[in-house]
């Protein structure tokens, strides 16, 4: 549970104990909404308010012994290097669960980041947390990923201080994989990284209502991998049809519930096209 007071932020560490208490010894009354590895419980704090019913919600998350994402990223490490397909899995984990909080549970739940770096820029303006706000936010992981550069960095022209921007002028340059980390640069997969290079791109649009929403991002991945895997060809045919049918049955009721008339396909014809030739006689 993350407060801020003044300028510092606050994290308090709950025990076992604590958390029985504010979710009545996991009571199934108190669920919210549950996937395949995770159940969402309603918490009440000890001066009787629910989490969710205060002006910020406040989440519960599982102690991480073995220290973040951003410190994997950005702090050099010989011992754990993230290549490419870790990075690539790494994001589609991540866009599920947030696919997860948005659409799973039965009430949505917003990240909400107002870390300086990956703020939605329409925060701005409506002072207002959307589900595009999530996806914004993430968008700017996708880039940190690709590039293994900080969100802010007073090392870039002024211009390009911040990364989504940065990044943005990159894309717009057709400059690329000049700004690329070696880690991925190295890769040989370089449709995937164009690919996911371009959905991070539509993530960072301005505008809200351009952005995908999150369970077509998740999507999106999951098929990138997938044709990503497949790179040997009919070798892994067996193997691509499970994945195939566990994306689309995973995603497709949610995503038939989501998708709006305003959003624009994120798999072009010519995508679904290549996907057909991947995956010879699978039915798409």
């Amino acid at each position: 549970m993350s407060s801020t007071e003044g300028n510092v932020e606050k994290t308090k560490i709950f025990s076992i104990k604590e958390l029985e208490r504010a979710i009545d010894n996991f009571n199934n009354n108190r669920i919210l909404g549950q996937g395949g590895q995770v159940t969402v419980y309603k918490g009440m704090l000890v001066d009787g308010r629910c989490c969710l019913e205060i002006e910020v919600p406040l989440l519960v998350y599982e102690f991480i012994p073995n220290g973040t994402l951003f410190q994997y990223i950005h702090d050099e490490n010989e011992d754990f290097l993230l290549s490419w397909e870790r990075r690539l899995t790494i994001a589609v984990e991540v866009a599920a669960a947030f696919s997860y909080l948005h659409l799973a549970a039965s009430i949505p739940i917003y990240h909400r980041d107002g870390t300086f770096g990956y703020l939605d820029p329409e925060y701005y303006q409506s002072s207002q947390f959307t589900e595009k706000s999530d996806v914004y936010s993430f968008g700017v992981v996708l880039v940190e990923l690709l590039t293994g550069e900080k969100p802010i960095s007073l090392a870039r022209a002024e211009e390009g201080r911040s990364l989504a921007s940065h990044f943005i002028i990159s894309m717009e340059e057709n400059n690329l994989f000049n700004i690329l980390d070696a880690q991925v640069r190295d890769s040989s997969a370089h449709e995937g990284i164009k690919r996911v290079a371009k959905l991070a791109y539509r993530c960072l649009s301005l505008s809200g209502k351009k952005r995908p929403k999150m369970i077509e991002v998740a999507m999106e991945l999951e098929q990138i991998r997938l044709l990503q895997n497949n790179s040997n060809g009919q070798k892994n045919h067996e193997e691509l049809r499970y994945a195939k049918t566990e994306v689309t049955n995973h995603y497709g009721i949610a995503l038939g519930a989501s998708l709006s008339s305003d959003i624009e396909p994120l798999l072009s014809s010519e995508s679904w096209e290549l996907l057909g030739k991947q995956v010879g006689s699978i039915t798409i």
